[in-house]
C-alpha cells in the first residue's frame, strides 16, 4: 500500500499538538521530542521537491513573510557572534537556561527557540492546508484540551485531580496562569469555529460536546486567575458572535450559545455557594486589573537602553528568563528596533491579510486564521509566547496555517481555472 506523505505530515502535526499540550509529562520521557519533530518536518519539506518548494515559497502573496521568517534566525546567528553577554536583570545565565532545558550555551538556547518550529512552518506552507484539514487541527485542539488540563492538574502533587481542582477554585494553589493557561484560548477559538460547521451526522451530539468542553475550559481559565487568557477568550467569543449576527446563524446556534452561558453562570454560582469565594480571583479580576505593575516594568525595560542600544540591542542573551514581561520590549532589549520589527512583521501581516480575506470572502476559516495569529500579537504584551514550552507551538502553527491555506487556495484556483479553460492542442 502506497503511503501518502501529506497525510503522514498532517498526522504528525496533530500528534505534535497533543504532545505539546501535555508537555511536562512527555518531556519526562523524551526530552528532545520537539527537536525530533523538527528534523522530521525538515525531511518532509525536502521530500516535496525543489519545484514545489520554490512555487510555494516564492508566492508573491507570502514571499515577504516567508523571507523574514527565514531571515530572522540568520540575523540572530550574526548577533550571537558579537554578543557581549550583558546581563540586564541580574539573572545568572546558566540558572536561566537550566530552569527549562538543561545547561547549554544561552546563545544556542535563544537560537533553538527561534528555529525549532520553522521546519514545520515551511513544510505546511509548501504542503498547503485545505479548510477540511484546518477543521481537523481545530478538532484535535478542542477535544484534547480537557485531557491536557486533567493531566496537568494530576502532576501538581500526589493528591487526586478532584482535590487539585478544589484547591484551584479556592485559590490555595497557583496554576501557571502566564504560560500554560493562555494556550486554552486557542481551544475556545476552535470551539466557536467548529460550532459553525455544517455537520452531516451527529450534529446535536457534536455541538453539545463542544458546549461541554467550552464550559470546562472557560471554568479552568477563570479560576486559574489568568486575566490575559480570560480577556483574549472573550475577544474570540465576541468576534465570532458578531459574525453570527445574521438571522440564519443566530437561529442555528442560539440554543447552544444559550446553554453555554447559562451553564457557565450556574457553575460559578454553585462554586460560590458550596466552596466559597476565591479572594485571589476577586483581587486579580478587581483592583488587579487596574493596578498591575506590568506597565511600569515595560517602561523600566525600555529605560535600560540608551539611544544606540535601542537600535542595536544590548545583546542576544541580555534577557533570558525574567525581564519586562513583554516580548516586544525583550526583543528590543536583545536585538534592537529593526530586528524586532523583522521578527514580528510576519505575524502582524498574517492578521491584516487574514482580515482582508475575511472581508472579501466572509468565510469562518479566514476569521479563525486571523484570531489564531492574534494569539502571538496579544500574548507578547504579557509574556514570551515564542519561547514558552506550551505557547510557542501556537505562535508558529498559526502562521503556518495561514501560509498553508494561502498556498492551497492559490493552487485550487489554478486547477479550477485549467478545468474551466482547458488548453486546446
Amino acid at each position: 500500500m502506497k503511503i501518502n506523505l501529506n497525510t503522514v505530515g498532517l498526522f504528525l502535526v496533530l500528534l505534535l499538538i497533543m504532545l505539546v499540550m501535555i508537555h511536562k509529562e512527555v518531556g519526562k520521557i523524551v526530552v528532545f521530542y520537539r527537536e525530533i519533530f523538527s528534523l522530521i518536518f525538515l525531511a518532509l519539506l525536502l521530500w516535496q521537491g525543489f519545484s514545489k518548494i520554490s512555487h510555494s515559497l516564492f508566492n508573491k502573496r507570502v514571499i515577504v513573510e516567508i523571507f523574514l521568517l527565514a531571515l530572522f534566525p540568520l540575523l540572530l546567528v550574526t548577533m550571537a557572534l558579537v554578543d557581549p553577554m550583558v546581563n540586564l536583570y541580574g539573572d545568572l545565565l546558566s540558572v536561566g537556561v537550566t530552569a527549562y532545558d538543561g545547561y547549554v550555551d544561552p546563545r544556542l538556547y535563544v537560537l533553538r527557540n527561534a528555529v525549532i518550529y520553522l521546519p514545520m512552518v515551511f513544510y505546511i506552507a509548501v504542503r498547503g492546508l485545505s479548510t477540511s484539514e484546518i477543521n481537523k487541527i481545530a478538532g484535535v485542539i478542542v477535544f484534547f484540551a480537557p485531557i491536557s488540563i486533567i493531566v496537568f492538574m494530576s502532576q501538581l502533587s500526589n493528591h487526586s485531580v478532584v482535590y487539585e481542582f478544589r484547591e484551584m477554585i479556592s485559590g490555595r494553589n497557583q496554576i501557571e496562569y502566564n504560560t500554560f493557561v493562555p494556550c486554552f484560548t486557542i481551544s475556545v477559538l476552535s470551539i466557536f469555529y467548529l460550532m459553525e460547521l455544517p455537520y452531516r451526522k451527529f450534529k446535536v451530539f457534536i455541538k453539545l460536546a463542544l458546549v461541554g468542553i467550552f464550559v470546562f475550559v472557560i471554568f479552568f481559565i477563570f479560576y486559574s486567575t489568568s486575566r490575559q487568557a480570560l480577556i483574549l477568550a472573550l475577544i474570540y467569543v465576541i468576534l465570532f458572535l458578531i459574525k453570527e449576527l445574521s438571522p440564519i446563524m443566530v437561529v442555528r446556534n442560539i440554543f447552544y450559545y444559550t446553554v453555554m452561558f447559562i451553564a457557565c453562570y450556574y457553575c460559578v454560582e454553585w462554586v460560590n455557594q458550596n466552596i466559597g469565594s476565591n479572594e485571589r480571583l476577586t483581587e486579580r479580576l478587581g483592583e488587579g486589573l487596574t493596578n498591575s505593575p506590568r506597565s511600569k516594568m515595560i517602561v523600566e525595560g525600555v529605560e535600560k537602553l540608551d539611544i544606540t542600544s535601542f537600535f542595536t540591542g544590548a545583546g542576544l542573551t541580555s534577557v533570558l528568563v525574567s525581564g519586562p514581561h513583554n516580548d516586544y520590549v525583550r526583543w528590543l532589549q536583545r536585538v534592537g528596533f529593526i530586528f524586532t520589527f523583522i521578527s514580528f512583521y510576519p505575524y502582524f501581516s498574517a492578521v491584516i491579510k487574514s482580515f482582508v480575506n475575511y472581508l472579501y470572502r466572509k468565510e469562518s476559516v479566514c476569521l479563525f486564521i486571523l484570531c489564531a495569529n492574534l494569539f502571538i500579537i496579544y500574548n507578547s504584551m504579557f509574556g514570551y509566547p515564542r519561547e514558552d514550552a506550551y505557547q510557542s507551538l501556537w505562535c508558529f502553527l498559526a502562521i503556518a496555517i495561514w501560509l498553508g491555506h494561502v498556498n492551497f487556495s492559490r493552487r485550487k484556483r489554478i486547477v479550477d481555472a485549467e478545468k474551466s479553460y482547458p488548453l486546446v492542442n
